[in-house]
């Protein structure tokens, strides 16, 4: 089957459903504990409420399937306007080049001065770290 080309542009309204769907199919690729629809859809509804959300997406045909959504903030040390990303997720049988693509079209089209990544892929990693970005922290976790 031939995919269509893919496009990129800002997320609108009609897309929610869609960025929505794929933010639960990263959650069952997440090794996340009890994770589920009802967790995805609680974790839409926060990270749309934290403030500016700006949502861009990768479409194929008239089908998104791909994600890559930032809340907006300010870098508390500098004032520079910060996107920390909230997710990012491409289907699977659309990986490759499209996550990268779907990046380099939000740094020339997001609104703000820094974009802020988490990445859990050391590919990717290396491959952000040779598009420009630096690794400057670990996060870590723990269940209380």
């Amino acid at each position: 089957m031939e995919q269509s080309a893919i496009t990129f542009r800002r997320a609108v309204d009609e897309d929610y459903q869609s960025v929505e769907d794929l933010a639960i199919d990263l959650m069952h690729e997440l090794p996340i504990e009890g994770k589920d629809e009802v967790f995805a859809r609680n974790y839409m509804r926060q990270i749309n409420g934290a403030g500016v959300l700006e949502k861009f997406v990768a479409v194929a045909g008239n089908e998104v399937v791909g994600t890559l959504a930032f809340v907006l903030g300010q870098e508390p040390w500098s004032g520079r306007s910060i996107g920390y990303e909230a997710f990012w997720y491409v289907k699977p049988e659309f990986r490759g080049s499209t996550g990268i693509k779907l990046l380099k079209y939000v740094e020339k089209n997001i609104e703000c001065d820094i974009v802020d990544l988490g990445v859990y892929n050391p590919r990717l990693l290396q491959l952000l770290e040779k598009s420009g970005y630096t690794a400057i922290k670990t996060i870590v976790t723990k269940e209380l």
